[in-house]
């Protein structure tokens, strides 16, 4: 099944709970593809940003995805010890993912 495809926007995270996914990279990288384990994220970056698919995700086995979405996230700020937790946390992500481009 897919998950994602490459140059779509998202607002969903993925975590790997049992399974495994099959992810293929840019066009030019589609002939091999990244095996994600369990324990895994993926498109954990759209929870703190923007976020288009870079590659495309594909369970050829049976997996079980915990799917996190960003509005969900934002809902859970509303508890102050939370708020400033990841808010932290999403400032730290999204400079070291910038810095990293």
């Amino acid at each position: 099944d897919d998950m994602f495809h490459a140059g779509t926007e998202t607002t969903e995270a993925y975590y790997i709970v049992q399974g495994g996914v099959n992810y293929f990279g840019q066009p030019e990288q589609m002939a091999h593809s990244i095996d994600v384990d369990a324990g895994s994220w993926l498109s954990e970056a759209a929870l703190w940003m923007h976020w288009i698919h870079v590659g495309t995700a594909i369970t050829e086995t049976d997996s079980t995805c915990l799917v996190v979405d960003a509005d969900g996230v934002i809902a859970s700020l509303r508890h102050r010890g939370v708020k400033e937790v990841v808010a932290a946390y999403a400032k730290l992500f999204y400079k070291r993912t910038t810095q990293a481009v």
